[in-house]
This record gives C-alpha cells, sequence and structure tokens, in this order.
C-alpha cells in the first residue's frame, strides 16, 4: 500500500517574493524599484516603495514591501504589511500565502491553513498554496483530504513540471491510482467467484490507497450496513459523501445509518439535505418528508443540540477540518432555522468558499465570458475559457459553455483553422 508523502519536517513552499510583469502603465519609482529588488537589494527598494503613493490595482505595494520587510528579518512588521495586502480588492494570493508560511514556522497551524485556504479563495490555481495544504494533512494522516490537495496541486500547476517537488507528487498520484484501479479489479473477480470476503479485503485496499471514490466507499459503507456494523458503514457513507456531496444515495445512507445508530439529531438533518435534493410533487418527497417526521419530535428548535452542533463545529474548525465544521455549522442551522443564526451562515457562506473555491471564480468568469462574446471581443474570451475549462468539471453546464465559446472564438479569429483548441 502506498503511503502519503508526509516527513514531519517537511519543507512547506518558501516565501513568494517574485516581482510579476504589469499589465498596467507603472510609475518610474516602480521600474527603479523593481530593479534593485531583481538585485537583491531589499532597503533601496523599501525605501523607494515608502515615498511611492500608487494603487493596489496597478502595483500590491503593500506585498512587496512585507516581502522586503521579511528578507531583512523584520518578520512582525512584514505579518503586517502582508495582512494589509491580503485585505485589499485587489489582491493578489501570494500575501496569503506568505503569512500562511509565516505562521507554520511559528507552529501557528491553525492560522496557516486559514490563510492558504484565503489564498485558494482568490486564486484556486494557486500552486504554492494547494501543496501546502496538502502537506499539512499528510502530516495530520488524513489522507483523504491531503490527497484532493495533491491532485489539484498537480492539476493547476503550470510551472517547472522538472521540479523534485512536481515529480514526486504526480508519480505518488500514478502510483495510488495504480493500487486503486488493480484491487479493484481483484475485488471484481473475487466478488464474481462469491468470495464477498476477499472482495471486501480488496476493495479496503482499493479505498485505503484512494479513499476520494464515492463509488468504493458506497459499497463498504452498504456492506457494513448488511452485517449491522453501523460505525463502519457510517465511515465510508460519510467519506463518499464528503467527496460528492450531490450524490443522493450517500445521503440517504448516511440519514437511514444515523438512525440506526439512534443518533435521530443527525438522522433528521440528512433527512432534512435530501428533500432539497428532490422535486416537491414526487413520490420521493414524500416518503423523504414521511421518514423526516419519524425521527423529527423534539429535535426542530432544541436550544441543547443546537448548542451541542455549534460547539462541534466550531472545535473542527480550529481544527482546520473544515468540512466537518460545514456540515456541524448545517446541522446546527437546520436544526434552528432561524434567520438570527447570522453568525453561522457567515461562517458556512465562508467555509463554502474554502471546500470549494473554484465556484465563484466559475461564475464570475462566465460572467466576463457572456459580456466579451456579446460585444465580439474574443480575443478576450479565450483565456478566461481556458481557466473555466480547468476549473470546471467536464459534465457541467459552465465546462461545455466555456469549451463550445472558445472553440468559436478561434474559429473567428482564425478562420482556417477547423481544429479545436487544445485543453
Amino acid at each position: 500500500m502506498e503511503e502519503l508523502i508526509k516527513d514531519k519536517n517537511s519543507k512547506i513552499t518558501d516565501i513568494v517574493t517574485n516581482i510579476s510583469s504589469h499589465k498596467k502603465v507603472v510609475p518610474e519609482q516602480l521600474k527603479e524599484a523593481t530593479k534593485f529588488y531583481n538585485s537583491f537589494d531589499y532597503q533601496k527598494t523599501l525605501d523607494i516603495l515608502k515615498t511611492v503613493d500608487v494603487s493596489p490595482d496597478v502595483f500590491d505595494k503593500s506585498f512587496y514591501m512585507g516581502n522586503c520587510l521579511y528578507k531583512l528579518g523584520n518578520k512582525a512588521e512584514a505579518e503586517t504589511y502582508w495582512i494589509k495586502s491580503s485585505k485589499e480588492a485587489f489582491s493578489s494570493p501570494y500575501a496569503c500565502v506568505n503569512l500562511g508560511n509565516l505562521y507554520y514556522a511559528q507552529r501557528n497551524y491553525q492560522k496557516a491553513v486559514f490563510y492558504w485556504h484565503k489564498a485558494l479563495v482568490i486564486e484556486p490555481e494557486c500552486s504554492n498554496a494547494n501543496l501546502n495544504i496538502a502537506i499539512y494533512y499528510s502530516n495530520r494522516d488524513c489522507r483523504d483530504i491531503a490527497i484532493k490537495y495533491y491532485r489539484k496541486y498537480i492539476k493547476y500547476y503550470h510551472s517547472d513540471r522538472t521540479s523534485e517537488d512536481y515529480k514526486k507528487v504526480k508519480e505518488f498520484l500514478y502510483r495510488i491510482d495504480k493500487y486503486c484501479e488493480a484491487y479493484v479489479q481483484k475485488a471484481g473477480e473475487a466478488f464474481e467467484q462469491h468470495d464477498y470476503n476477499k472482495a471486501a479485503e480488496y476493495y479496503l485496499r482499493a479505498v485505503y490507497n484512494n479513499p476520494c471514490e464515492p463509488k468504493i466507499n458506497n459499497f463498504l459503507g452498504d456492506m457494513y450496513f448488511k452485517v449491522k456494523n453501523y460505525p463502519k458503514a457510517l465511515q465510508y457513507h460519510l467519506l463518499a459523501y464528503r467527496n460528492d456531496p450531490l450524490h443522493f444515495m450517500s445521503v440517504v445512507n448516511i440519514a437511514l445509518t444515523f438512525e440506526k445508530l439512534e443518533l435521530f439529531d443527525y438522522a433528521y438533518c440528512f433527512y432534512k439535505r435530501m428533500v432539497h435534493m428532490v422535486a416537491k410533487e414526487s413520490i420521493a418527497y414524500s416518503n423523504l418528508i414521511k421518514l423526516m417526521h419519524k425521527v423529527a419530535p423534539g429535535i426542530p428548535g432544541n436550544q441543547r443540540l443546537f448548542n451541542e452542533h455549534l460547539r462541534a463545529a466550531q472545535d473542527f474548525e480550529k481544527d482546520s477540518l473544515y468540512q466537518k465544521a460545514y456540515e456541524e455549522y448545517e446541522n446546527a442551522f437546520i436544526i434552528m432555522n432561524s434567520k438570527e443564526e447570522k453568525a453561522i451562515i457567515e461562517h458556512m457562506r465562508m467555509l463554502k468558499k474554502f471546500l470549494d473555491p473554484e465556484a465563484p471564480i466559475i461564475t464570475r468568469l462566465m460572467e466576463k465570458i457572456d459580456k466579451y462574446f456579446n460585444n465580439e471581443e474574443y480575443e478576450k474570451i479565450i483565456p478566461l475559457c481556458n481557466r473555466v475549462i480547468a476549473m470546471a468539471r467536464p459534465a457541467s453546464q459552465e465546462y461545455q459553455n466555456a469549451y463550445g465559446k472558445r472553440n468559436i472564438a478561434n474559429k473567428k479569429l482564425d478562420p482556417l483553422s477547423n481544429e479545436n483548441a487544445p485543453d
């Protein structure tokens, strides 16, 4: 079985100090500052930046001042400027990456992971943040979360693909996928021979290597449910759900398992989630309402249960287990269903962005794509479409829309070409 890439002393990515190219016109003083910065003369760079008044959308002055101060050994003041940069409307993700790295070095892991996730909210493709998060969860033995972020790191990495980090992660993911595929095949063969114990053993090996496969997790959950090992059934059904929250049967299985465990508040909350996944006119909706009402007595509006779920959410959040925190905040909100719980809603919104930073970015990009497409500004469409195609799920409407518009834009810009742009 393939072990996680893990080293308790593993090195998080370096502080990001590169000067990026600027598309907007910048003052001559900034050009001079850039020259000193690239020559590693941070004091002269800092002296110039202190005198320059420039908008953050032109030049992220606070970010670079933080870098200079860090290089000059003044980490406390560097932190102040990076925090300022992270709050700017036009902030880059790298101030957040650097803050995360700074806190990680101080062993303030909660703040480190918070800022790395904040970097991804700004730019989901940020390879430094994805890799750092993966390393952090690897060292905590949170295999499913670590693998998720290793995959994002590889998916979005566009720099030097000969780097040791890239090759190491790429090879690791290749091996676990091969192991998983081989064990699934062996499980299928054992199943055909009615050797169900052997099949289960192989599926367990498969899901150890790749715990992010909902189908395998649901199979194991069903298997344990049939033999009335409900805690194990819940473990695997929750894994399936956390990797595919929109899979209806995962939610059904979780609710039924919680009911078997007599954890009726959790069962109620998951039945409630299902209600929003089916049409009101359907038979399934009527059946769900009946199941929900069966476990509901004493749960809606119960202050004690609300407080328990809220405390659980806060504990998970402090422990940087954001998926579990989100679920518990949602449970608390379902039990109270009160518009007064604004703090819970805000936490859920923040955690939702942490868990799926691509979604709001895709929405904004599609708005720009539609605007440029309607104005026939085809050259502006292609890079935006490329980002959506990289971030969106292939089966999603956004992916298909961006893919189609990119093809049209390419043909408009090059009428003689009949080839689709490469992914």
